[in-house]
């Protein structure tokens, strides 16, 4: 894992528990957590 994949998944962590529907009951959590974890395997596979 590269240096810039091992910031971005240290990132990605905070972010989807931020977002998880199970911790977030905003209505647009469950959209943000798919948003990002999408992003993140086209990032870092």
């Amino acid at each position: 894992m590269s240096d810039n994949c091992t910031i971005i998944a240290k990132l990605y962590k905070k972010q989807s528990v931020l977002y998880h529907p199970d911790k977030n009951h905003a209505p647009d959590a469950q959209e943000k957590f798919i948003a990002i974890n999408k992003a993140y395997e086209k990032i870092c596979p």
